[in-house]
């Protein structure tokens, strides 16, 4: 990669924000912005990954050094960038990695930067969702459209969050969206909303006989014989899915976006999608939501109280699989259907 001949000519002479993004543009490198971090997204090779990751933030560090860029060893596994009196910070990361596992942020600047080239042209867009099955999302009279990124709010037992990552505003309402990838495998981490029911679920599965805990190479770490499939509550599908601002007026939209997914005609604008889902009835077989409990040696969850083993809220194909997988799967009611 020739990174280090585009950033050793150019070199940072002002203050950190919004500087720094302008000299992230110049050298050609796609950022991710949450907050007060920007993550540079490159792509890596087959093998020494992090070295690499590391050679570019270091290559990074040597050009932002006149704003008095500094390294951190600490917050990631390469270490970042800081700056004094200042809270931005500069994270490296592999663009393939946050593509498999970013919630849709690529899909969500799509949209945003096609409607918004819309309104700046005509003033407003008239914008529709729509699938195969001619299910529609409509909102005319678009003015604004605010990228969420992913979820925020804090998962409780039983609780929601804001699910939207894409808000259509118009001076008369708004249309939340939630945007998930076709080939997506999860719809949400769910350590803290279903980890005690998991918890609770592993230990009488175990005494039972359908599954067992068995040690690891790391102390105190252990996994299960086989992962561990569940079917949600219609509560808990609804909570998942839709949380708590896209139902009623809003929906989820299926789809990995291409150019030719939008048709623009003045300022009609049609969004065609995989699967247009505004209720449960709605969901792709692909992507039904089901509870996985699996391995995951580097999670250690109080809720749970299994050390090495964490919980999912995944699409059907992830936790089944084409049939052959070795599961124990569990209905709603907390049945043993196959083990």
């Amino acid at each position: 990669m020739k990174i280090r001949d585009i950033v050793e000519n150019i070199t940072l002479q002002e203050a950190p924000e919004p500087a720094i993004l302008a000299f992230l543009k110049k050298v050609k490198l796609k950022t991710l912005i949450k907050g007060n971090n920007i993550e540079v997204l490159i792509d890596t090779p087959p093998k020494n990954k992090d070295a690499f990751r590391k050679e570019v933030l270091q290559t990074l560090l040597k050009s932002l050094k006149p704003a008095g860029a500094a390294y951190d060893p600490i917050g990631s596994s390469i270490g970042r960038i800081v700056f004094p009196d200042n809270s931005t910070k500069i994270y490296v990361k592999d663009i393939g990695k946050k593509g498999d596992n970013s919630a849709g942020i690529g899909n969500e600047k799509t949209i945003a930067e096609m409607i918004e080239k819309v309104i700046q042209t005509h003033g407003y867009a008239n914008v529709t969702f729509v699938d195969d099955q001619k299910r529609k999302l409509t909102i005319n009279n678009v003015t604004t459209v605010d990228i969420s990124g992913r979820s925020s709010g804090t998962r409780k037992h039983g609780g929601e969050v804001k699910k939207a990552d894409v808000v259509l505003r118009s001076a008369k309402g708004q249309l939340p969206v939630s945007i998930k990838k076709i080939n997506a495998e999860y719809w949400e981490s769910a350590d803290t909303y279903y980890g005690a029911k998991a918890g609770a679920l592993i230990k009488k599965l175990r005494q039972e006989g359908h599954i067992k805990l068995l040690k690891t190479d790391k102390p105190g770490i252990l996994k299960l014989n086989k992962e561990i499939v569940v079917e949600p509550t219609e509560q808990e599908a609804q909570h998942v899915i839709f949380g708590g601002d896209i139902n009623p007026e809003g929906g989820v939209i299926i789809q990995t976006f291409l150019p030719e997914h939008f048709v623009q005609d003045g300022v009609k604008v049609t969004i065609h999608a995989h699967a247009v889902i505004k209720t449960k009835e709605d969901i792709p077989e692909s992507h039904i939501m089901m509870w996985l409990i699996r391995n995951d040696s580097s999670r250690n969850i109080a809720a749970i109280g299994v050390p090495g083993v964490r919980v999912y809220a995944a699409a059907y194909k992830r936790a089944i699989g084409k049939g052959d997988k070795n599961i124990v799967l569990v209905n709603a009611k907390g049945i043993v259907e196959r083990s």
